[in-house]
C-alpha cells in the first residue's frame, strides 16, 4: 500500500494527469461534499498510477529476448573455412549440388537450428534444441551401413527408390513399384584342376600328374563355347601346341 501512495504522489504531481481530475473535482462539488470529492479524486489517482506504472513495468522487460537469431560462423572438421566468398561447402551437410550459394538458407544437421551461407562461410544459430522423439540421435540417419546428415538424399537398397534423412533422424523412402532385377547369368568360365588343364564355371579336382600338353593351356582362352559349355577355344596356336 505504501508503494501505491508513493506512485499516487508522483501521479498527482503530473500536471497533465491532475488537470482533468481537478476539473472533475470541480464538477463533483455540485453533488458531493468536498471531502467526498477529494477522496474520489485520490482514489482515481491511485488507480491511474497503478495502471500507468503497471504498463511501464510490462514494457520495461524488453531486454529479455524471447528467441535469438544471431548466428555463429562454422568451420569444417579440418578447421578450414566453409565459404570462399561466393559459395559455401560444409562437411557437416552438403546439398546434392555440392555447395550452397551465398544467401541460401537451410537447416542445421541437428534439425533444429537455422543456417545460411554468407560470404564468410556457413553461419548457424545456436539454440538449445529439444531431443527428437523416440530418443534418436537426431540430425543423422544410419542406412545400409552408411551415416547420412539430415536433409541428405540417397538411393534405396532396392536400387530403384530414393530415400532421405529427416530432421528427426528417420529414413524416409519412396515406395515406387520397381521392375524385378534380372536373373543372374551363368558363372564365368575359369581354368581349374591341378594344372589348370580344365576349363569350367566351377572348381574341379584332377590328378596332379605331369603332361607336356598342360603347358599349352597356360596361354589358351577359357570361355563359354557355342554349345553353352565352358571350354578352351580351339585356336590354331592351341591345336598346334597340343599336336606336338
Amino acid at each position: 500500500m505504501s508503494h501505491a501512495r508513493s506512485d499516487a504522489r508522483r501521479f498527482l504531481h503530473d500536471s497533465d494527469t491532475v488537470r482533468p481530475l481537478m476539473d472533475m473535482n470541480k464538477t463533483l462539488r455540485f453533488g458531493f461534499s468536498s471531502s467526498h470529492s477529494r477522496a474520489l479524486v485520490a482514489l482515481l489517482a491511485i488507480a491511474g498510477a497503478s495502471l500507468s506504472f503497471g504498463a511501464l513495468t510490462a514494457c520495461s522487460s524488453g531486454d529479455v529476448p524471447v528467441g535469438s537469431t544471431s548466428q555463429a560462423l562454422q568451420k569444417n572438421k579440418s578447421g578450414t573455412p566453409t565459404g570462399d566468398g561466393t559459395s559455401c561447402s560444409w562437411d557437416a551437410t552438403t546439398p546434392p549440388s555440392g555447395s550452397y550459394a551465398v544467401g541460401a538458407t537451410f537447416k542445421s544437421p541437428d534439425g533444429c537450428n537455422d543456417c545460411s551461407c554468407t560470404a564468410q562461410g556457413v553461419a548457424c544459430t545456436l539454440r538449445a534444441c529439444a531431443p527428437p522423439p523416440g530418443g534418436s540421435s537426431g540430425g543423422t540417419c544410419s542406412y545400409g551401413g552408411q551415416t547420412y546428415a539430415s536433409g541428405a538424399s540417397f538411393p534405396s537398397t532396392d536400387g530403384c527408390n530414393t530415400c532421405s534423412c529427416s530432421a528427426a533422424g528417420q529414413v524416409l523412402c519412396t515406395e515406387l513399384a520397381c521392375a524385378p532385377l534380372p536373373a543372374p547369368g551363368p558363372a564365368a568360365c575359369k581354368k581349374t584342376g591341378c594344372s589348370n588343364e580344365i576349363c569350367a564355371d566351377h572348381d574341379e579336382a584332377s590328378p596332379c600328374v605331369f603332361s607336356p600338353t598342360y603347358a599349352c593351356y597356360d596361354t589358351a582362352t577359357c570361355e563359354r563355347q557355342a554349345d553353352g559349355q565352358c571350354g578352351f577355344t580351339q585356336t590354331p596356336a592351341l591345336q598346334a601346341c597340343l599336336a606336338k
